[in-house]
């Protein structure tokens, strides 16, 4: 009889130290996605400020006409001290990273280039 419980004892602490075991795997795992989450956040708002330097000159804006009492969508002015600083902005940002171009070409997507669209005549 005094074998028989000391087999139960020895059993059950074999089974408790596998259900540690097991609560710790589940727990890194859960930390572990957790851990990722949080780090694919932080890159999409690096990624997001970086874009921002350079698409607060694109697109249109919404501003109200009092004349007529509503909001009217306008595009977003830029002056030449604007375009100046954003090419100076790509090519630091390209010499930094050691990006070229090549033939015109562009070697890796992570080349920044600035096009300008003239539209008006100024």
């Amino acid at each position: 009889m005094e074998n028989a419980s000391k087999a139960l004892i020895m059993a059950a602490s074999v089974l408790l130290g596998i259900m540690i075991i097991s609560v710790g795997v589940a727990l890194f795992n859960s930390f572990g996605g957790f851990s990722r989450d949080i780090t694919s956040e932080i890159e999409r708002r690096q990624i997001e400020e970086f874009n921002t330097q350079f698409l607060k000159y694109y697109g249109e804006t919404t501003e109200y006409n009092e004349e007529k009492n509503r909001y009217e969508k306008q595009k977003i002015k830029v002056t030449t001290h604007d375009i100046v600083t954003l090419a100076n902005l790509a090519k630091k940002n390209n010499t930094e990273n050691q990006i070229e171009t090549q033939n015109g070409k562009n070697q890796n997507s992570s080349y920044i280039q600035i096009e300008l669209i003239k539209k008006y005549k100024n």
